[in-house]
This record gives C-alpha cells, sequence and structure tokens, in this order.
C-alpha cells in the first residue's frame, strides 16, 4: 500500500538542488560545508554546542533527542523535563486552545490558568517557557481579532495584550525564565494575522513586525516563527490555509522560501531575538547544507527540525545526513499530531508508531473500501450469529459501499447504542470477524469492526450519535443500577420505547469498568459517546442520574423497587481474589488501572508481577511496561492458551517482558518492616519452587460479583438482572447485548 501523500524525491546531488531553486527563480542558499550549523553559540547566557533546535512536536523520544546532540528540545507537551544540561536548554510550550465566543473575563481566567501552568513547568526543571501563538490557540485567535470588542480584541495594541501580559506575568514569577513564542507570522486566510487585506496569499508583514519588536522589548529571547500556506484549490480556499506539514499547493521550494523570508523580516526587525529558521522538512538529507546557509549568512541564531529530527534524532551528530536515515515527507507523523497520539516517526520507528498508524489507517475510506470489497454477503452470515448483538452486518456493508452512509448508520445503531466503544474493546476474533468466512478462506477478516468505528465516529462528529426517543412518554419508569456497557444498553433501549429511566451509578463517572479502568488509548472519547447517546433523553427530562449512589440490597433497594416499575441490576463484577492481603506493594489490578486512568499514580518500580487470570492482567502489563517497569513478569498458573489475553503474541517478545506460564503464585516474601521483596513460586508441571524479587505485585487473578446480590437474583419478580453480575464479565459487546435483552424482557412484561 502506497504511503498516503508521499512522492518520491527527485533530487541526488546539491548540485541538482542548487539547478532546481535557479529554475524556479528562488534564491534559497545551499552550501556545502555544515560546519555552521555545527559552532557553538551564546544565547540567552548559555553556551550551546550547535545551532540545532528540535521543534515543538508531541514525541516521548526526547532523551533520544539530548543523546543526538540536540542543544535545544522544544516540549510540545511539556509532560517531564530531561535532567539539567548547560549544554542543552529545554522549552516548554503551552498552547492553550481557544474556546468559541470567548469573553474579556475568560481571556482574564484563561491568563492566569497560563501563568500558573508556566509556574509549574519552571518548578519542574524547565528552563523556558514558550507562549504558543499558532494552531488554533488563544493568543494566535486573539492576534487576527480584528473586530472583537473589548479589551482583547480590535487594535493591534489590544490584540497582543493577552500575549505580552503573560510574558510580563511568567517573568515576573522567575526571573531567570527564558522566555520564548512560537509565532504563526503568517495566517493565509482572509483575515488572518499577517496578510494583506486584498489579497489573503500575499503577506503584510506590518502587524508581525510590529509584534516582534514589542516581544523583543519584553524580554524574549527565541522567537520560533511559523506560518500557514494559502490553500489555492477548492471553494473554500479563503478560509483554510494549509500548514507546512500539509502537501503545498505550490513548489515545497517556494514555500520554504516563504517562511525563510518572513522569517528574516522578522530577524532584521527585532535584533534582540535570537530567531530559529525552519522548514527544512521536504529536503530530506540536502536540510543541513541549506540550514548552515542559511546560519552562514544570517540573521538566524538556530536551524529548527520538526519531522526531520523525529525521524533523525541523531541528526545533530551527524556532519552528512545519510539519505537512508532521513524524513522521506511522508505525512504519518503529522496524521498522529491531528488525532492527538504521541508523535514519531513511522517509518524509522515502526516498532513503536507503526501500530498506532495502521489502526488509525484502518478506518480511512480508501483502507476501508479495500477491505469491504472482500465480503461475500453471505445469505446466512455468520458474523451476525457470532455477534452478540446481531448487527445485520452484509446491509451494513452494502449500504456503506454505495454511498449510503446514512443508510448504513442507521443500520449499525439500530443495534447498537455505542458502536465506537464496542468496535473498540470487542475481541474481535471471538466475535464477528472471528466468524467471517474471509477468515477460513484468506487468513484475515473483512473489517467489521474497523467500519463500525468508522462509522460510530462520523456519527459523533456530526451529532447523529444519539437516541430517538418518542414524543410522548408510555408513563412507565424503570431503575437501573449500574452504568456500565450493559446498563447503558438497557437505558438506550428502555428510553426509545417511551420509557422514563432512573440511572444509579456508585462512582462520580457514567460508563462503568471501560470509563474508570480501561485506559484513554483503548476506550477513545467514551465520555463524548455517552454525552452524545443521552442527550435528547436528558434534554426531554425522560432520564435522570444520580451519581455518587451505590444501591445495594437492604432498606435502598426497598425503597428504589416501590417508586418504579422494575429494577434493573448492572452492577457489574468488581471484586479480585487476593493471595494474602494488600498494601506494601501488592495493590489490584482494578485499583492499579483506577489509579493510572486518574492520574493518581504515573510510575511503577523496576521490577512489576502481575498475578494474571483476567482482562486487567493485560492492562495493567502494558501500563507497568509504559510506566517505568525495567521487568514485567506475566504469571499464569494455567497454560497459555487459557489466558484471556487481547494483545498480539509478539508483545511478549518485547525485552523485558516474561511470560511466566504454569506457574502458580504461593506467597509473598515480604521485609521486617513489611516490604514486599519477593513472590514465592512453584511450577505446575515440574513442581519446582522459587522465588522472584519483585518491587510491586498487581493481582489480577479474575473479577467475582458482589455476593450480598447472591439470594437476591432468584428472590424477587421486579427485579432484573444483566451483564457481569451475571456472566462474570465478557466482552462490551456481549454485556450491551445482555443489557438490551434484560430491558426487552421487562418491556415485554409491562406491555404484554
Amino acid at each position: 500500500m502506497e504511503i498516503p501523500g508521499y512522492e518520491p524525491f527527485y533530487l541526488h546531488s546539491l548540485d541538482e538542488l542548487r539547478a532546481e531553486i535557479a529554475r524556479l527563480g528562488l534564491q534559497i542558499p545551499v552550501t556545502d560545508s555544515t560546519e555552521a550549523i555545527f559552532s557553538p553559540r551564546q544565547i540567552a547566557g548559555r553556551t550551546l554546542p550547535n545551532g540545532f533546535c528540535a521543534q515543538p512536536i508531541a514525541s516521548r523520544h526526547h532523551q533520544n533527542l539530548a543523546d543526538g546532540g540536540f542543544s535545544l528540545i522544544w516540549f510540545a507537551k511539556p509532560t517531564t523535563p530531561l535532567p539539567p544540561s548547560r549544554n542543552r536548554i529545554q522549552i516548554a510550550q503551552l498552547a492553550p486552545p481557544c474556546p468559541e465566543n470567548i469573553d474579556d473575563d475568560a481571556v482574564e481566567s484563561h491568563l492566569d490558568a497560563l501563568v500558573e501552568s508556566a509556574k509549574s513547568a519552571t518548578a519542574g526543571g524547565f528552563d523556558g517557557i514558550d507562549i504558543s501563538c499558532h494552531r488554533g490557540t488563544l493568543a494566535q485567535k486573539l492576534l487576527a481579532a480584528h473586530q472583537r470588542p473589548g479589551r482583547f480584541g480590535g487594535p493591534l495594541v489590544n490584540r497582543m495584550r493577552f500575549l505580552l501580559e503573560a510574558l510580563r506575568r511568567i517573568r515576573e514569577a522567575n526571573p531567570d525564565t527564558i522566555l520564548a513564542v512560537r509565532l504563526n507570522a503568517f495566517h493565509a486566510c482572509t483575515g488572518g494575522f499577517g496578510v494583506d487585506s486584498e489579497d489573503f496569499r500575499k503577506p503584510d508583514l506590518t502587524e508581525p513586525l510590529t509584534l516582534a519588536r514589542a516581544l523583543e522589548a519584553a524580554g524574549v529571547s527565541f522567537l520560533n516563527p511559523t506560518i500557514n500556506h494559502p490553500n489555492l484549490h477548492g471553494p473554500e480556499r479563503q478560509s483554510h490555509p494549509l500548514s507546512d506539514a500539509d502537501t503545498p499547493h505550490e513548489h515545497p521550494l517556494i514555500a520554504l522560501q516563504r517562511l525563510i523570508r518572513i522569517s528574516e523580516d522578522l530577524a532584521k526587525a527585532a535584533p534582540g531575538l535570537s530567531v530559529i529558521a525552519g522548514g527544512f522538512g521536504w529536503l530530506r538529507d540536502f536540510a543541513p547544507h541549506v540550514a548552515a546557509a542559511l546560519l552562514e549568512k544570517g540573521p538566524f541564531a538556530m536551524a529548527g527540525f520538526g519531522r526531520g529530527a523525529l525521524a533523525f534524532p541523531s541528526g545533530a551528530s551527524f556532519r552528512k545526513w545519510p539519505r537512508e536515515l532521513v524524513c522521506i515527507d511522508c505525512g504519518a507523523c503529522t496524521a498522529l499530531d491531528k488525532s492527538e497520539n504521541l508523535v514519531g516517526c513511522v517509518i524509522r520507528d515502526g516498532a513503536t508508531y507503526g501500530p498506532t498508524y495502521q489502526g488509525m489507517r484502518r478506518t480511512e475510506e480508501d483502507v476501508l473500501s479495500e477491505g469491504l470489497s472482500r465480503c461475500h454477503f453471505c445469505e446466512a452470515a455468520p458474523c451476525v450469529s457470532a455477534d452478540p448483538l446481531h448487527t445485520p452486518i452484509p446491509e451494513m456493508i452494502s449500504a456503506w459501499l454505495k454511498g449510503n452512509c446514512e443508510t448504513a448508520r442507521q443500520i449499525l445503531f439500530s443495534a447498537n447504542p455505542l458502536p465506537g466503544l464496542a468496535s473498540r474493546l470487542s475481541p474481535a476474533w471471538m466475535e464477528a470477524e472471528g466468524a467471517c468466512i474471509e477468515t477460513s478462506l484468506r487468513g484475515i477478516s473483512v473489517p467489521i469492526l474497523d467500519l463500525q468505528a468508522s462509522i460510530a465516529w462520523e456519527a459523533l462528529q456530526t451529532g447523529k450519535a444519539r437516541l430517538v426517543i418518542p414524543e410522548k412518554p408510555n408513563g412507565r419508569s424503570i431503575a437501573i443500577i449500574g452504568s456500565g456497557p450493559a446498563g447503558l444498553g438497557a437505558a438506550a433501549f428502555l428510553l426509545e420505547k417511551g420509557y422514563l429511566v432512573r440511572l444509579h451509578e456508585k462512582s462520580q463517572i457514567l460508563g462503568g469498568m471501560p470509563a474508570r479502568v480501561i485506559p484513554a488509548r483503548r476506550t477513545g472519547p467514551l465520555d463524548r459517546e455517552i454525552e452524545s447517546l443521552l442527550e435528547p433523553a436528558l434534554r426531554a427530562n425522560r432520564l435522570s442520574i444520580t451519581l455518587g449512589s451505590e444501591i445495594l440490597p437492604g432498606p435502598d433497594l426497598e425503597n428504589l423497587r416501590r417508586s418504579v416499575d422494575a429494577v434493573l441490576v448492572c452492577a457489574g463484577v468488581w471484586r479480585e481474589p487476593t493471595l494474602g492481603g494488600r498494601g506494601n506493594g501488592v495493590r489490584s489490578g482494578l485499583e492499579f488501572l483506577e489509579s493510572f486512568k486518574s492520574g493518581a499514580r504515573t510510575s511503577v518500580p523496576d521490577r512489576v508481577a502481575v498475578l494474571a487470570g483476567g482482562d486487567c492482567a493485560m492492562e495493567s502489563a502494558r501500563v507497568s511496561r509504559e510506566s517505568g517497569a525495567s521487568q514485567v513478569y506475566v504469571i499464569f498458573e494455567g497454560e497459555r492458551s487459557a489466558l484471556h489475553w487481547h494483545m498480539p503474541e509478539s508483545w511478549f517478545a518485547t525485552p523485558g517482558v516474561h511470560a511466566m506460564m504454569e506457574w502458580e503464585p504461593l506467597r509473598y516474601e515480604r521485609g521486617p518492616g513489611g516490604d514486599l521483596h519477593g513472590l514465592h513460586l512453584r511450577h505446575a508441571t515440574l513442581g519446582t519452587s522459587a522465588l522472584l524479587e519483585i518491587d510491586m505485585a498487581i493481582e489480577a487473578l479474575g473479577l467475582e460479583p458482589d455476593p450480598r446480590w447472591d439470594f437476591i437474583q432468584n428472590e424477587a419478580s421486579e427485579i432484573y438482572f444483566a451483564g457481569g453480575i451475571l456472566n462474570g464479565g465478557t466482552s462490551v459487546a456481549s454485556c450491551l447485548a445482555e443489557g438490551r435483552a434484560a430491558a426487552a424482557e421487562i418491556h415485554a412484561g409491562l406491555f404484554p
């Protein structure tokens, strides 16, 4: 499959590059020697060993950039900086998004929050703070707010106020903080900042130059310019400029010269600023030759590399860049960035970033069409039989392939109220995709879940992922205990039948175990999906939600039962067996995962044992490995085939991951103070005993329902049960189906 957006690079030497620049009538300098970019420089009171800057991008490989010699590293989403060094400057970019219709009071509130974020970043070890003025940030939008009334709009002096006031207050709070600004100096659309009032394709730098001088006076050290390029195609071209990462509607060298010229003008207008040259991504291995020529010529202080640094983090250590290691300008990192994933080079670091990118590509139209075209549209479709919700899958695929996307959406949502969540969490091989005949014929299923994910996402974006409720209620009310997939599936069914539904949830959020425990990278925007689904019922007062309300057998349940026509219990499974008491290094799987999802815990010790048996084991092992554990031991007393595991088998080949099958955990070894030292084990087949030294144990041995519900299940006819409390926890699709089936049973009993 072709890399989307990739075009082969046709230049093979510096002479060919110079000839192409001349052919286009441009004036981009090129030098044979790259020495200028490797020479030391004095900036912001520091002596930096070279002129290499890693541009702001949300990567997790900042240490690789430091090891590779980059002396200025810009953190797009600051978390924890690298250890301090006199040979390196670390900048934390603060980029608050801009809400719609924001008033002056809200701007002031955002200003306060921004200053507090800057204090936290500098206290955490960052050398400097960047107030970002690009990519839809509040500062950027205020700079272009020509018609906005109030203190932050209209004349340029007002439009600069937010940025300059933030810089002033940050400097006041910490005089040693290095100040920086990432500035979009030419937002190439009608009404954009730095744009000619008569022609959006032409820069007018009158205001950007004034701003640069104001930044110089405010004590800013680094100015990191970026621009948008004019969108020259399409009916809405004046409203949708192109970023440097987009494929330009002109030769890339023309786009590069535009950025160079604008950056030069800014540097000349404010010579006290250290201006960073950039835009070298398309040049491949010729990038340092153009960057060095610009530093030789001046007035630039450093050269910035974004995609180039992701692909080749060791670039600051190489006088000559090998073409086989550099960025090929495929655009995959940009797609990761737009999807708010951690960003890296999919080509040069495929093991890390490839799976995420491939997962994104699976739901794009060209890939879906290719896979769905293999559907046989079986008359007695085995995929439908294996799907717990019995979605009419062939009909849905047929409608989508014919371009009837609305029909496909209706087919899907008529069977599945939360298809986005189900598509992300349901084990494909155990349900519809496992039964697809293409699995037997070719070894790979038709991408049923990917289609569901695509339809669900489009519905969420367009406001169509919601219930359709009848105009009048039917006069009956139902209480549901628990808001996991079973509870939500039941609620959706009953609301669509006209019931008044009272939903009781013991935690402070809806969604049950997926919302509280499963990492967001797997659940996706679950909160938005639930909110969109239930919004019509809430607006019509057909649904009441009580959070922090745990209903258990006893007076509370009796009172609830008397107030409604029926009660449906979807309380799930939250009890986990223990090997012998928790605390002092021993955590339950649910507690462990919930602490990470809430942010209460962010790291783990070096050696972690996961006592496996249920789904929580998989997530716990993965989170442990990603959060600092160098050794993760997955311990299961049965055979590997019996372990419920959703990740690919290749994960067990990850360095530091140990699959210890048929080892039975016996007891913990603790020190005199109760600290965890190790875990005693016995091999089920060999009978061998061993002590495994560990720092933490995560007990994910399986889940059990609360035994307090046992005697109720066979007692009261007005109390129904569904989901994990009955089945011990299965897939999201199964719980949704069981919740809907229980709701249908209730409906049949009340309206025979």
